[in-house]
């Protein structure tokens, strides 16, 4: 069957829970892809396309789970999509730092943290947090902060 929906009911099929049931209990994880989100071309794509396509889609699930932090702002998230996340880019303590910013002020430390970052970086979230302290300095001062210009 094309869908993990009984065609009928509506509700998920017995058999694709069970197979999930068995996986899980093993330790192991399950990624479920709908047909509808595989490559179009798919039976034409080489082995390599279409891994090199499967390890995007687990790449940008990764993010999009380190990126569900309570406070950081929605377009701050789709900025943070462009960047390197876990262990060699910005891990969670970095976002969770972030989050406790106000909106504005989330904005313009990513956007000093792209603007900014060099590849001698050895340390891209202690970089990210140095760039939050600054923003946590110009809050405790009350002065207003100017929105910085987003890069390219």
């Amino acid at each position: 069957l094309p869908t993990a929906r009984h065609p009928a009911s509506g509700k998920t099929r017995g058999d694709l829970m069970l197979k999930h049931h068995t996986w899980a209990e093993t330790g192991h994880t399950v990624l479920v892809i709908p047909d509808a989100e595989w490559p179009s071309a798919s039976s034409d794509s080489s082995d390599g396309e279409l891994l090199k396509w499967i390890k995007e889609k687990v790449d940008q699930l990764h993010k999009r789970m380190y990126l569900q932090h309570d406070g950081l702002d929605k377009k701050v998230q789709e900025v943070l999509l462009k960047v390197e996340l876990g262990d060699r880019g910005i891990n969670s303590q970095g976002l969770e730092r972030m989050a406790g910013l106000p909106s504005r002020n989330q904005m313009d430390a990513i956007n000093k943290y792209r603007a900014s970052l060099k590849d001698s970086v050895k340390n891209p979230t202690a970089w990210l947090i140095g760039i939050i302290k600054e923003q946590e300095k110009l809050l405790a001062k009350k002065e207003p902060v100017t929105s910085s210009p987003e890069p390219s």
